[in-house]
């Protein structure tokens, strides 16, 4: 059964959480292909998200039919080699044609085009999400558009890593990772209910929140995050890099992400990454005064507050995924 609980209720909400944003979480159980009743799957961008869907479903759903797009016939040839799709086309029309659940995994600047283009190839019944790491631009645009907008369900995974291509994907990618969802008052609840279902088989830990809760909170756990790792690779003196170490490229590790991706991620998000960012450099700025003070005392305060906010978040992460794991 498929349920939803009061985040209060599960340890892995945190009492500033729940202050700031109504969340319902799934509970994780198995459903089977006749439950979901997947017929053809079309996969839009068959690079590491999309490949690892596909490689997700055709291990759960071996009846399937997952038919992917790209532009590029080498990632297609990839996708197919990897068994990430079955079959592949560089017309998004034929990919969609017959499909029940359309999974848009291109850069966030091209999502809303390619939502509204494979709704006008699909029957009412069919479902769309996309795995854009931003929301709201993406979600109230679509929602201009009276057909799309009852087909859609945004989604966002939290997985995947500083590489790309379907040479990287995984079938296992989603199992135990956290997926936003994130409704709006017009979406279907039945569309909302298969999108559920479907991360759900994956054992994937579904949170869900508005998209403008999902993009202030992205800005400041993921978005800003990736800018300042790619602020402190690209300021690294050229004659240091021989002698860098496992914190510097730990703390780097994001910043060897795809620079198109990153960009189109910074331009959709701008609001809310620019007032993460204006957070951050604030505290900055305390290291900066307290260190050109000499005050020992308020330094060793900055390093043991995050410490434990730090320590909490690890803390609260790996509960959440005991709690998704049983």
């Amino acid at each position: 059964m498929n349920r939803s609980i009061e985040p209060r209720k599960n340890i892995a909400v945190s009492k500033v959480g729940r202050e700031h944003w109504r969340i319902k979480i799934s509970v994780n159980n198995f459903h089977s292909a006749e439950q979901i009743r997947l017929k053809k799957v079309a996969i839009l961008g068959v690079g590491l998200l999309g490949g690892s869907f596909g490689l997700a479903i055709r291990s759960r759903f071996p009846n399937v039919i997952v038919a992917g797009y790209s532009r590029s016939p080498q990632s297609r040839e990839l996708a197919i080699k990897t068994g990430a799709i079955t079959q592949a086309s560089g017309n998004p029309k034929l990919v969609c044609e017959s499909a029940n659940l359309v999974i848009v995994a291109t850069p966030v600047d091209s999502i809303v085009s390619m939502v509204i283009e494979a709704s006008k190839w699909l029957d009412s019944d069919a479902l769309i999400m996309d795995l854009g790491s931003t929301k709201k631009l993406i979600v109230d645009s679509i929602e201009s558009d009276s057909f799309a907008s009852k087909l859609f369900v945004g989604a966002h995974p939290i997985a995947g890593g500083e590489n790309s291509g379907a040479m990287h994907a995984k079938p296992e990618l989603f199992r135990q990772r956290t997926v936003i969802l994130t409704p709006t008052p017009i979406t279907d609840s039945r569309k909302l209910d298969q999108a559920r279902q479907i991360w759900n088989s994956f054992e994937s830990f579904v949170v869900e929140m508005t998209p403008g809760e999902h993009d202030d909170v992205f800005a400041s756990i993921s978005h800003v995050p990736h800018i300042i790792a790619a602020a402190m690779a690209s300021t690294l003196p050229d004659h240091c890099q021989y002698l860098v170490g496992d914190g510097w490229l730990s703390t780097t590790r994001i910043a060897s992400g795809d620079p198109t991706m990153w960009t189109a991620i910074s331009m959709a998000n701008q609001k809310a990454i620019l007032k993460s960012l204006d957070s951050f450099t604030g505290g900055l700025g305390e290291f900066y005064e307290a260190i050109s003070k000499g005050d020992s005392g308020r330094i060793f305060e900055i390093f043991r507050r995050a410490k434990a906010c730090r320590d909490s978040a690890l803390g609260l992460y790996n509960r959440r995924n005991q709690t998704n794991g049983t």
